[in-house]
């Protein structure tokens, strides 16, 4: 717990940055003092009569000042103050194991996920929580099944066992959110390839899937569902 007082009532949450910053430069010589990383920390902003609670929170420990202020200005950019503060407080109560990774002179696919991690702890504190969203791959060979949503507390994970380069079909851009019903096709650019899966939940589907071009150079992921003998549109591609 760290605390400032501020001699003199600040209307303007920019003016908070600088002894904000000291705070959390504070935080950092502490971390690294106790071998830690703080993943989720708390500001109390005092007024004259009650306080206003700011609470930070990243998706993997940090104990790095700039980026831990990072978070904390975005935060404070989004803030108005309904009246002026007198006194700071920091309060963090839970530490566990930073993520510390060697540096070296070539970037690493560790360091980008690191570094898009960051982008969307920004994006989080400037959003607010819930705003961001991204996508894991699902063990499902069904296109609409393959993929799920996750929320921005959800760390981004690396793969750590070498993969095996392997020839695999092409997928499109966009997968519309539901298969469009269509006329048969008069050709095909290439294909089938047939999914068969989904048997043990009950949507259990048998496609042959191609991919269409029309005379403008737009493409098209269509199949032929084998239950129906309808061919339907499934994904749009460049």
């Amino acid at each position: 717990r760290a605390r400032c007082e501020l001699g003199v009532e600040v209307t303007s949450s920019e003016a908070l940055l600088f002894p904000l910053q000291r705070m959390v430069y504070e935080l950092q010589g502490y971390l690294r003092a106790i071998d830690s990383g703080v993943q989720s920390f708390i500001l109390h902003l005092h007024h004259r009569q009650g306080s206003t609670r700011v609470a930070i929170g990243l998706s993997l420990p940090e104990r790095r000042a700039a980026q831990l202020f990072s978070i904390v200005r975005e935060r404070l950019e989004r803030l108005t103050l309904t009246s002026p503060v007198i006194e700071l407080r920091l309060q963090a109560d839970h530490f566990t194991q930073p993520v510390i990774r060697q540096t070296g002179m070539f970037p690493t696919a560790e360091q980008h996920v690191e570094h898009f991690q960051h982008v969307f702890d920004k994006l989080t504190a400037r959003l607010g929580e819930g705003a961001i969203r991204h996508y894991r791959l699902a063990a499902d060979h069904r296109p609409e099944n393959a993929w799920a949503v996750s929320d921005s507390s959800t760390p981004i994970k690396t793969a750590t066992k070498t993969i095996t380069k392997t020839t695999i079909a092409p997928r499109p851009l966009w997968l519309l959110a539901e298969p469009r019903c269509i006329p048969t096709p008069i050709a095909t650019y290439n294909g089938p390839e047939r999914i068969e899966s989904g048997w043990w939940d009950g949507m259990n589907v048998k496609r042959d899937y191609y991919f269409l071009r029309d005379d403008n150079g737009a493409g098209f992921w269509v199949f032929r569902d084998h239950k129906s003998d309808q061919w339907f549109l499934h994904g749009l591609c460049g």
